[in-house]
Formats: structure tokens, C-alpha cells, sequence
């Protein structure tokens, strides 16, 4: 009798010992990427998440890279809603000229 699970086929005996199943290459591999992801998917998949090292390493990227940009987009948009209240846009009016 054999029971097959998942492309991996395991073969049951009699008496209770039966073997754990293995594992073969061809089922370990990952399936190919949705159609909803398509190639973009396939691509991000192997190049950064297919390995800890470089899945880790693009996830510590994506924050510095996204503090950066949310800091300069916070700051802009301060200066925006106080233009003419900061000390930058009105330090003319009071400092003297050395003329």
C-alpha cells in the first residue's frame, strides 16, 4: 500500500513501522510565481527574499531608505504649513546689514 502526498509517496508496512517520508529536490524547489505577480515576483524572489542573508539585509535597506524619505517629507511639509513663522523666512527683517 502506498500513499502518496504532495508528490512525495510514502510507502506504508505492516506492523506500525513506517518510514518518514523524504524529501526530495524536486519538492523542495519553490513553485513558480503567481500570475498576479508574475516575472516581477519571480525576480524579486530570487534576488532578495530566496536567502536569510539577503532577505534581511533588504529589509534593514528599506528602513533606512524609508526613514529618510518620511523625514524629508515631514520636514517639508512643516515648512510648508509654518512658511513665514520660521526664523529662516523672516531672520531678513531683523538682522542688520554690516553696510
Amino acid at each position: 500500500m502506498a500513499l502518496t502526498i504532495a508528490e512525495t509517496t510514502i510507502a506504508l508496512q505492516p506492523g506500525g513501522k513506517n518510514p518518514q517520508p523524504t524529501a526530495t529536490p524536486s519538492n523542495l524547489e519553490m513553485p513558480s510565481a503567481s500570475p498576479a505577480l508574475g516575472e516581477a515576483g519571480h525576480i524579486a524572489y530570487s534576488v532578495l527574499f530566496r536567502r536569510s542573508s539577503t532577505f534581511a539585509l533588504s529589509i534593514i535597506l528599506g528602513a533606512v531608505l524609508f526613514e529618510r524619505a518620511f523625514d524629508q517629507g515631514a520636514d517639508a511639509l512643516f515648512e510648508h504649513l509654518n512658511e513665514g513663522k520660521l526664523w529662516k523666512h523672516i531672520k531678513h527683517k531683523y538682522e542688520q546689514s554690516e553696510d
